[in-house]
């Protein structure tokens, strides 16, 4: 995978005598296009750096002729490269392969795939890869991205499209054309056939791509009544997508009393969709789906999380992890028996003299979804100051091991039997 353009912030450039060089940046300091603000350079006479091509590493990198700045830079990198399943940056999302032979590890602008057993980095990419899961084809074989960049058909203005990438090379394998409005939570039907997204600029239209060749093969407007929890997924048999909505007017006072609604649309007809009753307000972030289809668990408003059988259409557990709403992860275990939650704890209160109180670092909890019970909690000590809790979960195909990730740079591996911190190429050993 090719990396994008450096934002211009951060872009790198040749020095300069010119004494009006530092009134040129400022003024194209924030252009939206890197490419345009390398060309206005060239233009004043100011000599951007080469950039780094796609056999890796910039002019100078490949030649150590051209100074010793390019065998440091060069060794930097390779440094960081040798780290095992060290992203480089906080991870916003993370995610094992359908076959468990890639991890994925994503944050804003940058896509790392790894060896899951040994923490190679495989390839990198700049997509725009964050708060929603990292989505495998069911294969294993390819990943799917959204991606910004400049438009030639729009005079270079940035629009947004889907990007489908070999988890084994990293190579691009096919681009969708440049996409109207903004789109989030890329997901796989289970059958690998289709690709949904929603619109941030309209976020009751989900548009359904074609796997094969990304064409937009239809677009679904669900007909809604309340505000829609922008979150969605398919059912197992890939025939529907789930939809998640709260109550366009809450009851003053009422507010618990009040309950999200789930609902069940059909892709190709307009069978009247099926409405189930969530156990609470539904929160924005995403929801997990038994391996099986049965169970749906959602988080809700009050940071709980509430867990819905598909099959009766009623609420079987609410459970209560003393979650922030905004900073909860779900994962169910291959054989749908557990659910994983990890976050970010609730707060005390302080008094008003007092400051705030530093984040608390929230424990991964374990729950038996016979009984809705905890069963487990895995401690989470991460090594740097934490701000945001767990941002995300995955457990390996076989369910022996579980990843999770923090504002740490590195992934961090538990044996989901013992809650005991394990290798991820050896489950059960302690690392």
């Amino acid at each position: 995978m090719t990396n994008a353009p450096e934002i211009a912030s951060r872009t790198p450039y040749a020095s300069t005598d010119c004494a009006f060089f530092k009134i040129i940046v400022i003024s194209i300091l924030h252009t939206p296009n890197a490419d345009d603000l390398a060309g206005r350079l060239v233009c004043t006479g100011i000599r951007p750096r080469a950039r780094e091509s796609r056999e890796g590493g910039s002019a100078e990198q490949q030649n150590p002729a051209n100074g010793r700045s390019g065998e440091r830079t060069a060794e930097k990198a390779d440094r960081t490269a040798a780290k095992p399943f060290d992203h480089g940056r906080g991870i916003d999302r993370l995610g094992y392969s359908p076959d468990g032979k890639v991890l994925a590890t994503t944050s804003f602008m940058l896509v790392n795939l790894w060896d899951a057993k040994s923490g190679k980095k495989l390839s990198q990419n700049n997509s725009f890869g964050f708060e929603y899961a990292p989505p495998f084809s069911p294969d294993g074989k390819i990943l799917a991205t959204l991606d910004v960049r400049p438009d030639p058909s729009s005079n270079g203005q940035k629009r947004m499209c889907v990007v489908q990438w070999d988890t084994a090379t990293g190579r691009e394998l096919r681009r969708s054309k440049a996409l109207e409005g903004r789109y989030f939570n890329l997901t796989y039907s289970p059958d690998g056939s289709m690709l949904a997204a929603n619109q941030i600029t309209n976020e009751r239209t989900v548009a359904i791509f074609d796997a094969a060749t990304l064409a937009v093969r239809t677009t679904i407007q669900p007909e809604f009544t309340g505000n829609w929890a922008p979150m969605l997924t398919f059912t197992r048999d890939g025939k529907s997508l789930i939809f998640m909505e709260n109550p366009a007017r809450l009851p003053q006072g009422n507010i618990k009393r009040s309950t999200g609604l789930i609902t069940i649309s059909r892709i190709d007809d307009g069978d009247t969709p099926r409405i189930i009753r969530a156990p609470g307000l539904i929160s924005s972030y995403d929801p997990a789906l038994s391996p099986d289809g049965t169970l749906l668990a959602v988080v809700l408003i009050d940071g709980t999380v509430g867990v819905v059988s598909l099959k009766t259409s009623r609420p079987l557990h609410r459970l209560d992890g003393g979650y922030e709403a905004d900073r909860v992860r779900l994962v169910f275990s291959p054989d749908g028996r557990k659910l994983v939650t990890g976050g970010k704890l609730k707060q005390g209160k302080t008094s008003k003299s007092s400051p705030k109180a530093d984040p608390i670092p929230a424990p991964i909890q374990v729950w038996d979804m016979s009984t809705g019970r905890k069963t487990l909690q895995i401690p989470n000590r991460p090594k740097v100051r934490d701000t945001r809790g767990i941002t995300g979960l995955s457990i390996s195909p076989d369910g022996k091991t579980l990843a999770s990730s923090t504002d740490e740079t590195i992934v961090r591996f538990w044996d989901l039997a013992r809650g005991e911190p394990t290798s991820p190429g050896d489950p059960g050993r302690t690392p």
